[in-house]
């Protein structure tokens, strides 16, 4: 019995021990739930707590922004640590591949070896941030417009927390989130707004310089309206991220036809267009040749002085890929959401839409 009583005590000491440590771990649990319960009913997000030896999670929507806050563990050099993740989603479609981080130690080496780091107009930002994206020239002309300003300025001001990767804006800070977690929160919650409102501005400022209406139901942006008597109509989906333009033509195309950039074998008797222009049938399943009276409206439209349909055509199904004539419209499927683009193509759409319209009066594209 006395070789076993220090057995037994130490067993007691050790279960007391282990009941304290749980004992502490519920309380400063507790005081967490309360904390966050406190967090969450400023900022008017749903807590969902699962239990203490599980992470403290929130989540809802701020000013329209989807917001998620959860505490994870994070595994370093043998042992492990608390972190509070803030993660939001902007609503509108970003460009494609776009990551910004503030810059580390390396990453200047890095842009010298040839590692992209797309340039932005502000110098501050672009000493300061990593900027990569599929699409240069998308990301600039998001990036570069004053809305985008407030997200910059938290990204570079936020000591490398928060950085924009894979659709997400995700801030990472040591710790449950302490006193300035609801400071947190909004801080990327403006940052995601801001984003939202640079992606909107081409298509706000192109409905203003051309007189469309703009709206944007479910998250799909659309400009419609009449330029140059034409009606018009743009529509930008976020999955997959394509933008559509459409202008309808008065009178279509004569017999059905539909032109396209490439070497076809169809002769218009034109040294320019001959070898660039496709013209075919738009029920490309039949074997039926393309009818004479169309070839026959094209070169008399040609040779209309009133208008510049060569050019035109060079312009539109040279010059922008993916555009085509057919079934009455001058179509183009453009990938992602437009941007500053916006204007000038729309104008160069609707300018080849008077040219081939009966009745058009310029190709001027204004309205």
């Amino acid at each position: 019995m006395e070789e076993i009583l220090p057995f037994i005590v130490m067993t007691v000491i050790a279960g007391i021990i282990l009941s304290l440590m749980k004992q502490r771990k519920v309380l400063l649990h507790e005081e967490r739930v309360q904390r966050w319960t406190g967090v969450a009913g400023e900022l008017g997000l749903e807590l969902l707590d699962q239990g203490y030896m599980s992470s403290l999670e929130m989540s809802g929507f701020i000013d329209g922004v989807g917001v998620k806050v959860r505490t994870e563990k994070r595994t370093s050099d043998g042992g492990s640590h608390t972190v509070t993740v803030v993660r939001t989603r902007p609503n509108r479609q970003m460009p494609a591949g776009l990551q910004l981080h503030p810059e580390m130690w390396g990453d200047d080496l890095m842009k010298n070896l040839g590692v992209q780091d797309i340039p932005l107009a502000s110098r501050r930002h672009d000493d300061a941030l990593m900027v990569k994206g599929s699409d240069a020239h998308a990301v600039q002309g998001l990036l570069d417009r004053p809305e985008a300003l407030p997200a910059l300025d938290l990204l570079v001001d936020g000591e490398g927390a928060l950085v924009f990767s894979k659709g997400l804006f995700v801030d990472e800070r040591s710790g449950d989130g302490g006193e300035n977690l609801v400071e947190t929160v909004r801080g990327v919650v403006r940052a995601t707004r801001a984003l939202d409102h640079a992606a909107a501005g081409p298509w706000q400022d192109a409905a203003r310089e051309l007189g469309l209406r703009y709206s944007e139901p479910e998250l799909t942006a659309h400009l419609e309206g009449t330029l140059s008597g034409l009606e018009v109509r743009v529509q930008a989906e976020p999955t997959p991220s394509t933008t559509r333009f459409r202008v309808r033509l008065r009178g279509g195309l004569p017999h059905g036809v539909r032109l396209r950039a490439g070497k076809g074998a169809v002769q218009l008797g034109d040294p320019i267009l001959d070898g660039r222009l496709i013209i075919e049938p738009v029920d490309l399943g039949g074997d039926a040749p393309v009818p004479p009276d169309a070839i026959a409206w094209l070169k008399a439209r040609l040779q209309d002085p009133a208008h510049d349909l060569r050019g035109c055509l060079m312009d539109v199904l040279q010059g922008l890929e993916g555009a085509a004539v057919e079934d009455g419209d001058v179509t183009l499927e453009h990938a992602g959401r437009a941007g500053p683009e916006l204007v000038d193509v729309i104008r160069r759409l609707t300018a080849l839409g008077v040219a081939l319209s009966d009745g058009g009066g310029t190709s001027s594209g204004g309205r």
